[in-house]
């Protein structure tokens, strides 16, 4: 499956206009290199925070080998962000933008419903991991939008992942 999508975004990549489709989904260097820093820390942050809190709702972080870890710390975040932040809220936002809404929500209707698809996607147990995942695609999206550029919240996406699956293998 891994495969198949790796090879799938390569043809894309080299198939679809020298990879514009790419930059379509927001896969380009950020506004600004600070956001770079920006999305180390945050992701760096955001696990030091959800760790304790999964921890005291004895909700464990769960175990898996160091193939799938260092899958959900490189191609994983790419993936998904592609997917999540770059497809799927690019097309809510630009839908929301085509319909003439009074108070101009377009930009919150792209962040939460993109973040509900990424924490449905991740979790069917509700309660506090669901609200991560929910958090989690929050935080994703908003990086994305403030940065213009998918890879800045793929590298907030991974630091996050890598911190967690650094906490997973000590355990």
């Amino acid at each position: 499956c891994r495969a198949v999508a790796m090879f799938v975004s390569i043809l894309v990549y080299t198939c679809v206009d020298r990879g514009q489709l790419f930059a379509y989904f927001g896969w380009v260097h950020p506004r600004r290199r600070i956001f770079w820093l920006y999305a180390l820390i945050a992701g760096a942050a955001a696990a030091a925070l959800v760790i304790p809190i999964l921890h005291a709702e004895h909700t464990p972080l769960g175990h898996t080998s160091p193939a799938t870890l260092l899958y959900g710390v490189t191609i994983g975040p790419i993936v998904e962000e592609i997917l999540f932040r770059g497809a799927t809220f690019s097309v809510i936002y630009l839908t929301a933008v085509s319909i003439n809404w009074p108070l101009r929500p377009q930009l919150a209707i792209a962040i939460v419903f993109s973040s509900l698809l990424f924490a449905v996607a991740h979790t069917r147990t509700m309660g506090i991991p669901w609200l991560v995942f929910f958090a989690m695609g929050t935080l994703y999206a908003v990086l994305r939008w403030r940065s213009n550029s998918t890879a800045a919240s793929a590298l907030m996406h991974a630091t996050y992942n890598a911190v967690i699956a650094r906490v997973m293998l000590r355990a």
